[in-house]
């Protein structure tokens, strides 16, 4: 490997900068393209497609970088998703065809998050990074915005594309040339080799995050968090999209929405991840009261306005909902020095992420309004069960 200042880290980024970027587009892309093509429970179930094959498909490769390395992987996992990206092109008219290449996508998916977090993994281990917090804490940041980067870029350029050319379609040509692009990225990475390729990647004492804080808690309480976070965004991905285009509302505004709400998420997330547990812990029950009401108040109204400051609230929600179960999964992985903590937090954002599609398809079948109010009811009685459990997380 060459020295660790001379070890280009860009194509990483942009492998994850683009995943997400082609990720995110697509799936708002689906139930605005299938909406009124098939029936309302068979959108729910093929956008939940992808969700579901990577519900196993992690643990499937979680060794794969040991078999043939960090680069081959991510070129299989890359020339995966441009086959999927291929095919999508001629399958939409069919929807079992292209229910088979979003699960497939799910399998290229589940190779290339691991492969990264590997890869990322690997870098952390050079003497470069292994001794120097700031370098650390810099590659930790700089491939977190990667991937959020990734999301605000996909969704503006999307609402930029269909304002200009209002068809759909568009999204998964754009989404195409993303893939091109990183198989390209994927060409170019250097294989950051390792000292100790024979082992597993666990959260060692080199790559440790720094905490002074310790909790006691069973791993079912923050996860509940967790579960509305990726049940929300699943479900919500379904919801919203069809109310503004029962409402005649031009298909940019949903890219648009999605493109405010992840602006203040991963502004959120930045700062969220420096929080200390205690200040985390206090805010949840204000914002699960909030995340109520947030989306009642989108179900109830139809003004633009209105739709702008919620898809804020939501980006300011989802941000808090995902630092806080995540840093309680560091905290086990410290605690337990292993990886138990991550695996849990990938399990059930995989089930959720799966489950929220599904059911938002089924409640598309109600009407508009009592659809967003079911899901506020689901989303209260979550909330109930966390906000009985919250004391059983407790500091040391």
């Amino acid at each position: 490997m060459a020295k660790n200042s001379e070890y280009r880290l860009l194509p990483l980024f942009t492998l994850a900068f683009l995943r997400v970027a082609s990720t995110f587009s697509i799936t708002l892309a689906l139930p605005l393209y299938y909406y009124g093509k098939l029936d309302n429970g068979l959108i729910g179930f093929l956008t939940g497609a992808t969700a579901l094959s990577y519900l196993f498909s992690p643990y499937l490769f979680r060794n794969a970088y040991k078999k043939i390395g960090i680069k081959k992987s991510l070129l299989i996992a890359t020339t995966g998703m441009l086959c999927v990206q291929i095919g999508l092109q001629f399958s939409l008219d069919y929807w079992i065809p292209t229910y088979f290449l979003l699960f497939w996508d799910g399998i290229s998916l589940g190779l290339f998050w691991p492969i990264i977090s590997s890869a990322y993994t690997l870098i952390l281990s050079h003497d470069g990074f292994r001794n120097s917090n700031r370098n650390k804490d810099k590659l930790t940041r700089n491939l977190g915005l990667s991937w959020n980067s990734g999301g605000i870029f996909g969704y503006s350029i999307s609402a930029i594309a269909l304002f200009i050319i209002s068809n759909i379609l568009l999204v998964f040509r754009i989404s195409l040339i993303y893939t091109i692009i990183a198989v390209i990225a994927a060409l170019l990475l250097q294989e950051p080799n390792s000292f100790d390729l024979n082992g597993e990647l666990l959260m060692g004492k080199e790559v440790k995050l720094e905490s002074n804080e310790k909790y006691i808690f069973p791993y079912y309480v923050p996860l509940l968090i967790l579960s509305i976070y990726t049940f929300l965004i699943g479900i919500f991905g379904i919801l919203f999209p069809i109310k503004l285009e029962i409402l005649g509302y031009h298909n940019f505004l949903s890219y648009l929405l999605s493109f405010i709400r992840m602006i203040v998420q991963t502004i959120i997330i930045t700062a969220g991840l420096t929080f200390k547990i205690r200040t985390l812990k206090r805010l949840v029950p204000i914002t699960l009261v909030l995340m109520v009401f947030d989306v009642i108040i989108f179900g109830v109204f139809d003004n633009i306005i209105i739709y702008i400051i919620v898809f804020g609230f939501l980006g300011y929600i989802f941000g808090l909902f995902y630092c806080f179960p995540f840093k309680m999964s560091i905290l086990k992985n410290m605690e337990k020095n292993n990886m138990r903590g991550t695996t849990y937090f990938e399990t059930v954002s995989g089930i959720n992420f799966w489950l929220g599609p599904v059911i938002g398809g089924l409640l598309l079948a109600i009407p508009t309004l009592f659809g967003f109010i079911t899901l506020a009811i689901i989303i209260s009685i979550i909330s109930m069960i966390y906000l009985s459990l919250q004391n059983k997380i407790r500091p040391i």
